[in-house]
C-alpha cells in the first residue's frame, strides 16, 4: 500500500505513569500487551506532557497547540486551529473516536474531524457526499439552537460530576475496546481512531479478579470506594494517609493498568492483517501522584506527572528503537501526520520526530508545560530541559502573581527532592533567568495570539451583521 493508506490508532490513557510499565522498567507484570508493542516499534524514554491534567495537555495532543494557561483556552473553537482529526479526515480518512473524558467532549469541541464521536453526550454524526463525490462531514446535534446548547451542558456537568465524585461516567476499557472494534469490522478504508481509556483515573476501580492478582489481601468494592473518598480528602496533602493506604492505592492502580493493557491487547488483535500497515500510538495525557511531593492525584508539574508513556509502531519504523532525546507531545500530531503522508498543518505548533527517531536529532529548545487550578486560583508554569526544570506557581486573576518558585537539577537530583530556588548554585541561577525569559516570551505569544483571535471573531460578527 502507499504511505497515504497506513490507518492510524492514537491510544490516550488517562493519568498513566511512565514507570509503572514494563517496558519503562516497572517490575510488575502490568503492561504485556503495551511491552510488545513497544519491541516491535519505537519507544521514547523521556517523553513530557505539556500539561499536568486533562484540559491542559489535550490540546497539545490533538491539535499540536501551546499549552492553555486560562480556562477560555480549554476549548478548540478557532478555526485556524486544525487538528490532526480533521487534518487526516480532509485527507480521505475515515475517522472515530470513543471515550467518556468530560474535558474532551464536543462541549469542548473536541469532536472537530470525527465522523463518529462517542463521548456519552450523544450528538448524532452523519457523512454526506458532495457532487464530486468527496465525503463531507456534518454534525447533527452540535450546539446550535438554544435547546440544544442546554442539552450539551447538562450532559457535560453530569459527566463532570461522576468525574469529579470518582464515579464511572461512561465507558470501561472493555465496553470502549468493544465498540472500537466493532467499528474497526465494518470500516473498509483507512481510517484513524482515537480510544482514551479513564480505568486509570482515580478511583481506581478495577475487576475483582484484576484487583485480587495485584492486592495482597481482598479489596471489597466499598473499601475501593472508601480509599477514594479518603485520597479526594487529602487531595491537597497525602499526610493523613498511612503507608499501607497508599499502598493499596497503587495496587489498584496496577491493576487498573493491567485491565487496560488486557483490553488493549484484544484491539490490537482485533486488526488482523491490517496491523501491518496500521500506525498505532499509545501515550497518556498526564501521570500520577502518590504521596511523592506530598500531594495525591495530579494537576502539579513534577516528573511522576509530565513524563508520560509514548511508544508508536508501524508506519516503516524500525522494531525497538529507544529514543533517550527528551520529546513534548505538541510534536505528536505532526509525527502522525507526517508517518501518514499528508503533510501537516500551518497552524501545529510543534514538529514532527521523524527526525529525532532516524538520526538522533536533538531538540534544542526547552519544554513548556501548564496545568490551571481554578479553584485555588492559580496556575503552575514548568520550563524544562534535559538537565534543569524551573516550576513557577502564579494567581490566576493577578496579573502575573508570582506564588512559588522551584528549580531541580535532573541529572543529580530526579525525584526533583532539593529546590535550588534561592540557592549559590551559579548554574541553577543562571537556568532560572532563562526559565524565566522562556516563559515570558511564551506567555506574550498567548496574550497576541489571544488579541488576535478576538479581533478576527468582531471582524467576523461585523461583517454577518452588515449582510
Amino acid at each position: 500500500m502507499s504511505q497515504q493508506s497506513l490507518n492510524v490508532i492514537l491510544v490516550t490513557i488517562d493519568a498513566l505513569r511512565a514507570d509503572h510499565l514494563g517496558c519503562y522498567g516497572y517490575s510488575r507484570c502490568t503492561s504485556p500487551n503495551i511491552d510488545k508493542l513497544a519491541s516491535k516499534g519505537v519507544l521514547f524514554q523521556e517523553a513530557i506532557s505539556n500539561g499536568g491534567d486533562t484540559p491542559s495537555s489535550f490540546p497539545s495532543m490533538l491539535a499540536s497547540q501551546p499549552p492553555p494557561i486560562a480556562e477560555e483556552e480549554y476549548m478548540l473553537s478557532a478555526k485556524q486551529k486544525l487538528t490532526l482529526a480533521e487534518l487526516l479526515n480532509r485527507s480521505g480518512y475515515r475517522t472515530a473516536a470513543y471515550h467518556c473524558n468530560p474535558y474532551v467532549t464536543r462541549f469542548f469541541h473536541y469532536d472537530r474531524g470525527f465522523e463518529v464521536f462517542e463521548d456519552t453526550l450523544h450528538a448524532l454524526r452523519r457523512v454526506r457526499k458532495t457532487k464530486t463525490g468527496k465525503r463531507k462531514l456534518q454534525v447533527v446535534g452540535r450546539p446550535q439552537t438554544f435547546f440544544s446548547k442546554v442539552l450539551t451542558k447538562i450532559g457535560y456537568l453530569r459527566n463532570h460530576l461522576l468525574y469529579s465524585l470518582g464515579m464511572p461516567s461512561g465507558i470501561p476499557a472493555e465496553k470502549l475496546t468493544s465498540q472500537a472494534i466493532s467499528w474497526l469490522d465494518k470500516c473498509q478504508s483507512s481510517f484513524f481512531l482515537w480510544l482514551h481509556y479513564m480505568d486509570t483515573h482515580f478511583p481506581y476501580l478495577p475487576p475483582s479478579n484484576y484487583a485480587r492478582e495485584f492486592c495482597k489481601h481482598h479489596i471489597s468494592r466499598y473499601r475501593m470506594s472508601a480509599l477514594y473518598l479518603k485520597q479526594l480528602e487529602n487531595f491537597a496533602s497525602s499526610e493523613r494517609l498511612s503507608l499501607t493506604q497508599i499502598e493499596s492505592l497503587i495496587n489498584l492502580y496496577d491493576a487498573s493498568i493491567s485491565y487496560t493493557d488486557d483490553n488493549l491487547g484484544r484491539l490490537f488483535e482485533s486488526l488482523g492483517n491490517r496491523s501491518e500497515n496500521t500506525i498505532i500510538v499509545v501515550t497518556a495525557d498526564h501521570g500520577e501522584v502518590f504521596g511523592e511531593h506530598g500531594s495525591l492525584g495530579h494537576g502539579l508539574l513534577y516528573e511522576e506527572l509530565v513524563r508520560v508513556p509514548l511508544v508508536i509502531a508501524g508506519g516503516g519504523l524500525r522494531a525497538g528503537t529507544m529514543v533517550k532525546e527528551a520529546v513534548e507531545l505538541m510534536d505528536l500530531a505532526p509525527t502522525i501526520a507526517d508517518l501518514a503522508g499528508v503533510g501537516s498543518a500551518g497552524s501545529f505548533h510543534g514538529q514532527s520526530l521523524l527526525p529525532v527517531i532516524s538520526c538522533g536529532r536533538r531538540k534544542t529548545k526547552g519544554i513548556i508545560s501548564a496545568a490551571i487550578s481554578p479553584l485555588l486560583a492559580k496556575r503552575s508554569l514548568a520550563y524544562r530541559t534535559p538537565e534543569w526544570k524551573y516550576i513557577r506557581g502564579e494567581g490566576i486573576y493577578q496579573a502575573n502573581a508570582l506564588l512559588s518558585e522551584e528549580i531541580y537539577n535532573l541529572i543529580n537530583d530526579p525525584r526533583e527532592s532539593n529546590n535550588l530556588h534561592g540557592s549559590r548554585d551559579k548554574e541553577a541561577r543562571a537556568f532560572q533567568v532563562e526559565a524565566i525569559d522562556r516563559l515570558q516570551r511564551f506567555k506574550q505569544h498567548k496574550r497576541a495570539y489571544k488579541t488576535e483571535s478576538e479581533k478576527g471573531r468582531i471582524r467576523a460578527k461585523l461583517k454577518e451583521i452588515s449582510k
